[in-house]
């Protein structure tokens, strides 16, 4: 029976960062396969994007490898432990499409009712390389959905492409996106009328959720700590976080990784050789986080960590995801700037009700919009 009852539901093809070596990307692709999984067949698309290859260095030759580990052999070998955590999280984790690349991915029309895109910056031309399949062209327009999806900053950025962009963005069914000003852009493009802001996919998920299906363990530490982690372009995460432990007798707990830099500092204690859950349980298990990351900050909030965040100063981080997410949920006090943070006790129960009543409209939506599949 329960096999017939699978073969008649709608098949739904989630196209995502799945492959990416990022915590993110890879926890937010579970949460979101996981919430449809109940009313569809759900496969993510195993898609091979060359930008992420190369983003992360999955490309690198043989002789590159081998300078990388004469240089930095500490950092490679805990990398290296990393990627086969990630791989195996994925693997064990995810249902997987048969192998798809840019030259057949045309092929997967015929075995899906319908695509769904997102979450992450899967509309970010920077991290995709202008790979276009992110935004379905290989496929029926009645079978286009998005979730969440992110242009990892404003739309404008891409003013070059912007006729291709609109183009296909107005050929969706659907368009649910992560933050105000992809809504504002697609309104104020007169793309479509009909967009919707929705949670990012972890969300949707609850923090009982959470720890049961990845089997999370709250653990007494030997020592307290701080977890910092660092994505982006800092100026001042890391000296705050070190004051911060000084001043309360904490440890120093780093996944740092932005091209590597400061990944063993003295006086801390290095993890990245972190895995998927990992990184949860570095989160949970936390007396605080300092962060420049997105989902680091998301987290935190599910699961009831105190936390600080910077945004970059960087050009290239347009930090709306972060704010979009602070703005949200009332904790813009929780930003380090200048060195310096003055935040407010957080009301978490307040905060509970939010994320609560978010992930419920969120799904909500997301399920009417495929009604029609």
């Amino acid at each position: 029976m329960q096999n017939y009852m699978i073969k008649n539901k709608k098949r739904i093809g989630i196209l995502t960062f799945h492959r990416a070596i990022n915590y993110g990307a890879v926890l937010q692709a579970f949460a979101l396969y996981t919430t449809l999984q109940d009313e569809y067949d759900v496969e993510i698309i195993d898609y091979e994007c060359k930008q992420i290859l190369k983003n992360n260095n999955i490309e690198s030759s043989r002789l590159k490898k081998f300078v990388k580990y004469i240089l930095y052999p500490r950092l490679m070998v805990d990398k290296n432990k990393r990627v086969k955590k990630f791989n195996f999280f994925v693997n064990k984790r995810l249902t997987l499409s048969l192998e798809y690349n840019e030259s057949n991915i045309g092929l997967a029309d015929s075995n899906y009712d319908a695509f769904i895109v997102g979450s992450d910056q899967v509309w970010n031309l920077r991290v995709t390389g202008n790979d276009m399949n992110y935004f379905l062209k290989f496929t029926n327009d009645n079978k286009k959905y998005s979730y969440a999806a992110s242009f990892g900053g404003s739309p404008r950025v891409f003013e070059n492409k912007k006729d291709v962009i609109n183009s296909a963005l107005s050929s969706f069914q659907s368009l649910l996106v992560r933050e105000a000003d992809a809504m504002e852009y697609i309104k104020k493009e007169k793309i479509s009328d009909d967009v919707k802001l929705t949670c990012d996919p972890v969300f949707l998920i609850s923090r009982k959720e959470w720890v049961e299906k990845l089997k999370l363990k709250k653990e007494k530490q030997k020592r307290k700590y701080i977890f910092v982690y660092i994505v982006a372009p800092d100026d001042y995460s890391m000296t705050f976080a070190m004051n911060l432990a000084k001043e309360k007798n904490l440890d120093v707990v780093v996944n740092q990784l932005y091209k590597g830099k400061r990944a063993y500092i003295n006086g801390t204690i290095p993890r990245m050789d972190a895995g998927p859950i990992d990184f949860l349980q570095l989160i949970m298990n936390a007396e605080c986080v300092v962060t420049t990351s997105f989902h680091a900050m998301a987290f935190s909030l599910i699961f009831n960590i105190d936390f600080y965040y910077e945004l970059s100063s960087d050009s290239k981080n347009k930090n709306s995801r972060l704010v979009s997410l602070a703005d949200k949920f009332g904790v813009q006090d929780r930003e380090i700037v200048n060195g310096i943070s003055e935040p407010k006790i957080i009301e978490w129960e307040k905060i509970n009700q939010e994320i609560n009543n978010y992930s419920k409209m969120s799904k909500s939506v997301l399920f009417d919009s495929l009604k029609l599949i």
